[in-house]
């Protein structure tokens, strides 16, 4: 039995090891200003001149595409609008049923938490 427990137990090995020497450290190295023109090597063909970009006009893809961004933007809000005011009809209709402070004041916090400012930014907006 203990034959058997000496093949699974722990070996130790003694290997040979050998000691690497420190290498020499290289010296910091140091900030050194670019040069303020290329240096031209010599054969090499000159340097492409510089780019120019010319404004152009914007096409009828660029402006379709602002107009409906425009307009998306618009519905959005009046949409948001929409839904906040079917909400705010619910939740009256809703505390109509309920009959109780608890239902009424949640119908004033929503209506004057998120109707009123949409409302605001609608008329704001149509001022301009």
């Amino acid at each position: 039995m203990t034959d058997s427990l000496q093949d699974f137990g722990p070996r130790t090995e003694r290997v040979a090891v050998e000691a690497i020497p420190d290498r020499p450290r290289r010296p910091p190295l140091r900030a050194v200003d670019p040069p303020t023109e290329p240096v031209p090597i010599a054969g090499s063909p000159p340097p492409p001149p510089q780019t120019v970009y010319v404004p152009q006009k914007p096409t009828i893809g660029d402006q379709l595409h602002a107009a409906f961004v425009a307009i998306a933007r618009i519905l959005a809000v009046r949409f948001q609008l929409l839904l906040s005011l079917i909400g705010a009809f619910v939740l009256a209709v809703l505390a109509m049923q309920w009959q109780s402070a608890a239902g009424l004041y949640v119908l004033v916090a929503f209506c004057a938490g998120a109707v009123a400012p949409l409302v605001w930014l609608e008329f704001s907006g149509r001022r301009r």
